[in-house]
């Protein structure tokens, strides 16, 4: 019989590879970025949502909005249940749903970090205008001074 030689004779080898794998495997499950928390703060997304660096770009108003809708794609984005900022619904759609807006602006986050009193945000606003695609973005950096979030810095 033929003897089938293992490439890791020694059983620390063996044992460091099992760890090694084991790693991989539970790297997967760990958070990429601060923003994963288990809930955005209603404060902060209010001041994202409504931030002059990006409605100073459009031809139209906040207030024409019926709704505020949220592309839940790419960064883990969690609210509260029957959110209303500005007297107007905060509503978490997905990509099959974009057709059924029937042309309404949507938000989608790319970037989330949400620290215990800091925030970095990148946003962007997605809407129709004579028929096409354009889409507005801001950077916000964000800190809780005294338990109130506030925008320290934004930028297009």
């Amino acid at each position: 019989m033929k003897r089938i030689n293992f490439p890791l004779k020694s059983v620390y080898a063996r044992i460091a590879l099992l760890f090694f794998i084991t790693f991989l495997g539970r790297a997967s499950t760990f958070p990429n970025t601060p923003s994963e928390v288990e809930e955005v703060p209603t404060e902060l997304l209010s001041l994202c949502l409504s931030n002059a660096a990006i409605w100073d770009q459009l031809s139209f108003g906040e207030d024409s909005l019926d709704a505020y809708y949220i592309l839940d794609h790419g960064v883990d984005v969690d609210i509260q249940n029957n959110l209303k900022l500005h007297n107007k619904s905060v509503m978490l759609i997905g990509k099959r749903d974009l057709g059924a807006l029937n042309d309404a602006p949507y938000f989608l986050f790319h970037t989330l970090q949400v620290n215990e009193d800091s925030a970095l945000v990148r946003v962007y606003l997605t809407y129709k205008e004579a028929g096409e695609e354009k889409t507005v973005h801001a950077e916000l950096s964000l800190e809780k001074r005294t338990g109130i979030w506030k925008v320290i810095k934004s930028q297009i």
